[in-house]
């Protein structure tokens, strides 16, 4: 085996190598949920947006419990206007799902972000 073969053959084991690293280092995934009941959320407010950070939504409570802060690395204007929609509802709770490990600028995703009846 001449020099050059054998340096393809290293550059070609160690990329198998990086890619089977890479699938090693993503297999931990972490979501968190929250199931927030319409009539407990007293007011919805966006977060200020600062460059590279991500978009956030606070959740204020009628119990003046502290406030919930939600973070995303994509639009939240859905999720926004979802959970406004909800504020008093004691028919309907907020279904949130948060990827706090995505693949992302800042590993913050909301994933899902539902009006869910309680009926």
């Amino acid at each position: 085996m001449n020099v050059s073969a054998r340096a393809v053959t290293a550059c070609g084991v160690l990329f198998v190598f990086m890619v089977a690293s890479l699938d090693n280092a993503f297999a931990f995934e972490k979501f968190t949920e929250y199931r927030i009941a319409g009539d407990q959320i007293k007011e919805i407010t966006k977060g200020t947006v600062e460059i590279e950070s991500p978009a956030t939504i606070l959740i204020s409570f009628q119990d003046d419990t502290d406030a919930l802060a939600l973070e995303s690395d994509q639009p939240i204007d859905d999720c926004f206007d979802t959970l406004n929609s909800l504020i008093g509802d004691d028919l309907r709770y907020a279904q949130i799902r948060v990827h706090e490990t995505a693949l992302t600028m800042n590993g913050v995703l909301i994933t899902e972000c539902a009006a869910i009846s309680r009926r």
